[in-house]
C-alpha cells in the first residue's frame, strides 16, 4: 500500500506530512508542481508525471490541496478541473480510497466561487467514486504559522490601533492538528461526508478582544452598524452527509491565550 498527498506544502498539508509520517511509520508520498532539491526523508512526484504513469499497486490519495486566492478561473481550474484529473485516475487503477478536503463553506458560504469549485467536485466525486471516498468538510481552521483566515486578523490586529468590528459574525473554528488527527483515525475505516466544526461558538468580536488581552495590546474596538457577512453557525446538513462531528480538542480562544510555541503535534504522540 502507498500514499500519495497533495499540497504538502500548505497550511493544513505541511502538518499532515509531519503527524502522517509520526504516527502512521509509513513513507508518503507528495505530488507537487516542482520537485525541491532536498527532498529527504519525503519523497516527491509531479502532478505530471502522477497522472502519465501508471500505478501497479494499490494506494490512497490524501488529496488536502486547495486554491482559495486568484480569479475565478484558476480557483475551478485548481479545485475542480484537477481534481477530475486526479480522481480518474483513481477510478481505473488500484485506489483503495481517495480522502477529499472540502470546506465548511459548502453549506454556510453557497455564493463563492472557492464553495462552488469545492461542491463541484464533491458531487463528481460522489457520482464516480461510490463508496471509496472520505470528504470532510472543516470549519475555518486556526492555527501555528497561519497566513490567512485568522492569521490575517491577528496581523492587522497587531499593527492597526483601531479595529472596526462589523456586525456579530460567529465561528466554529477548529483547530488545525485537530483536523488532521481526525483524518489520521478515521481515513481507514470512515466512507462519506463528515462535517468537522468546533463545540464552541465564539464571535468575531471575542476572538479579537482575547487576542488584543493576550498580547497586552491597546486597540480600539469600533462597532460598525451594519453586518460584514452572515454568521457561520448554522449547519445544513445536506442529503448526502453522513455525519456531523463535533471534534475540537483546542479551542480557539484557549489557543489564543497559549504561548503558541508550546502547542506542538507531539500532543498526539
Amino acid at each position: 500500500m502507498k500514499y500519495y498527498l497533495t499540497g504538502s506544502t500548505g497550511f493544513l498539508g505541511k502538518q499532515f506530512l509531519n503527524q502522517f509520517i509520526k504516527q502512521k511509520k509509513k513513507p508518503l508520498i507528495c505530488i507537487v508542481n516542482k520537485i525541491p532539491k532536498k527532498s529527504n526523508p519525503v519523497s516527491y512526484i509531479t502532478y505530471k508525471d502522477f497522472l502519465d504513469q501508471p500505478l501497479q499497486n494499490e494506494y490512497i490519495l490524501f488529496h488536502v490541496a486547495g486554491q482559495i486566492k486568484g480569479s475565478s478561473k484558476a480557483i475551478l481550474n485548481f479545485n475542480f478541473e484537477l481534481s477530475k484529473l486526479l480522481l480518474n485516475k483513481c477510478k481505473k487503477e488500484k485506489c483503495r480510497k481517495f480522502i477529499f478536503i472540502s470546506s465548511y463553506d459548502v453549506e454556510t458560504d453557497k455564493n463563492t466561487i472557492y464553495a462552488k469549485s469545492k461542491l463541484l467536485f464533491e458531487s463528481y466525486l460522489i457520482k464516480h467514486l461510490s463508496d471509496k471516498f472520505l470528504i470532510i468538510r472543516p470549519s475555518v481552521i486556526f492555527g501555528k504559522n497561519d497566513n490567512k483566515n485568522f492569521g490575517m486578523l491577528f496581523k492587522f490586529i497587531k499593527t492597526s490601533p483601531v479595529i472596526p468590528l462589523m456586525g456579530e459574525t460567529k465561528f466554529r473554528p477548529v483547530y488545525r492538528n485537530d483536523v488532521i488527527q481526525f483524518i489520521l483515525d478515521n481515513f481507514e475505516s470512515a466512507t462519506g461526508i463528515y462535517t468537522l466544526v468546533s463545540s464552541q461558538i465564539v464571535t468575531l468580536k471575542e476572538i479579537i478582544k482575547t487576542y488584543v488581552k493576550a498580547n497586552n495590546l491597546k486597540r480600539w474596538i469600533i462597532s460598525l452598524p451594519f453586518k460584514l457577512k452572515k454568521p457561520k453557525t448554522k449547519i445544513n446538513i445536506t442529503k448526502n452527509t453522513n455525519r456531523l462531528v463535533i471534534y475540537t480538542k483546542i479551542q480557539i480562544l484557549d489557543w489564543i491565550t497559549q504561548d503558541k510555541e508550546t502547542i506542538k503535534p507531539e500532543k498526539y504522540s
